[in-house]
């Protein structure tokens, strides 16, 4: 028998067995008479495959599907035909070898028309939702709560037009709750619309004006948005705390500057994300903006801050604006059980982690452990040189870690919603 191996990237903590989105699928193996057919569409071949879901019998609604598995791979443009041929040849026999590996990995591949140069070449999708056939979206269950207008279903656990699934944000900062304000207008009030309640509705800090900037006049989005200056960050009245797993989602532009900085952080100077360079332990006051720091701390932790370095930058290159620049920016940070943390942007793909270190103390460098604690959105401490600078659409907490697979969901859904 002749197998299909697919390697996408080593296999990490944020490695799944099945995927949506194609985020988190690092290793798949599948027997080639499992193929159902290959089409192609210009620079990219898709393999389509028959009995290779994760699930043997799934209960379905009627106008719903599981859509097959199906593994994309890039290749040149003009080439496509080609690299079909050479599978189709390979699969018929006329090969003494048993496997067809595409591997990024070692940037290798049977195939000499494959391109597998990055990570970014190879999608593997193997789902677990299924998808209204009429709608092409993933189904939530539910054909009558889809919202034409919208162009989403609307469900108990939708807020502002994005669907949360099972768990519902503690925290959700949205401009649906900004109507009121014209544009420049100071933002006195930045009501929650999470399960937390009116208890954790943002106030500008004593003396800051974080403003209003309306669809009509953005830059980075499709919606209305609040402008933080440098010198300006919102201040919750109550905690925002998550002793254990969360995640973080925060849609955000940078008006064109390509570097950014602590987003959000407490009064302490103790916990601070998820951007910028810190070189001193203890209270945090000053910070350095970066293009792809990855930084992470928590509540009563005063060594060293977790950092990595991500993949890609976070904002790309908004001072040159090259072809395929976005100015809307999602990233979602998640820390699971084990005190791993990883970091989407807004293709849903992790682009850095920070490996856990948790022993408890209040003084371990790189600590990954110790509970969330959120008093401040658009810098920690009062750092306001250095601290982040551009426009925030959302902002919001949920008290658990949602996994790869929603998690490359969730920050595809808000880029979708956001993007101009």
């Amino acid at each position: 028998m002749r197998y299909f191996l697919f390697r996408k990237e080593e296999v990490n903590n944020a490695s799944t067995t099945s995927s949506d989105t194609g985020v988190g699928m690092s290793i798949m193996a599948i027997p080639s008479d499992s193929v159902a057919y290959l089409s192609a569409e210009p620079g990219k071949i898709l393999i389509v495959f028959n009995d290779a879901t994760l699930y043997q019998d799934v209960m379905l609604l009627d106008g719903e599907s599981l859509e097959k598995s199906n593994v994309t791979i890039a290749c040149e443009i003009g080439n496509e035909l080609k690299l079909v041929e050479e599978i189709v040849s390979f699969m018929a026999g006329e090969s003494r070898k048993n496997i067809m590996r595409f591997d990024v990995v070692e940037d290798s591949s049977t195939f000499k028309n494959a391109d597998v140069a990055t990570a970014d070449n190879i999608s593997v999708v193997v789902r677990t939702r299924p998808i209204n056939m009429q709608t092409k979206k993933v189904s939530n269950g539910r054909s009558d709560t889809y919202d034409p207008v919208t162009d989403t279903y609307v469900t108990a656990s939708t807020i502002a037009n994005i669907d949360f699934g099972d768990v519902r944000p503690f925290v959700d900062y949205n401009p649906s709750t900004l109507s009121t304000y014209a544009n420049g207008d100071t933002i006195t009030l930045w009501k929650n619309s999470g399960e937390g309640g009116s208890s954790y509705d943002l106030t500008p800090y004593s003396g800051t004006t974080p403003s209003m900037v309306t669809a009509a006049n953005q830059n980075n989005f499709s919606t209305d948005a609040v402008s933080v200056l440098v010198d300006e960050f919102f201040e919750t009245s109550v905690d925002i705390k998550v002793k254990a797993d969360y995640t973080i989602y925060v849609v955000y532009g940078t008006d064109g500057v390509d570097r950014t900085g602590p987003i959000y952080g407490d009064s302490d100077g103790e916990t601070a994300g998820f951007a910028g360079e810190y070189d001193s332990n203890g209270e945090l006051t000053s910070v350095s903006q970066t293009k792809r720091g990855f930084s992470i701390r928590h509540s009563n932790r005063t060594g060293t801050v977790a950092s990595s370095l991500s993949s890609r930058n976070f904002i790309g290159d908004g001072v040159n604006r090259p072809d395929g620049y976005n100015p809307c920016n999602v990233s979602i940070i998640r820390r699971d059980a084990k005190n791993n943390i990883y970091l989407h942007d807004r293709t849903g793909e992790v682009i850095a982690q920070i490996a856990a270190k948790a022993t408890g103390s209040s003084t371990t460098p790189g600590a990954t452990d110790g509970s969330l604690l959120i008093n401040r959105v658009g810098t920690t401490n009062e750092i306001t040189s250095n601290a982040f600078k551009g426009n925030i659409a959302r902002f919001g907490v949920i008290k658990s870690d949602i996994g790869t697979n929603n998690a490359a969901k969730l920050a595809k859904d808000l880029f979708d919603l956001y993007t101009l």
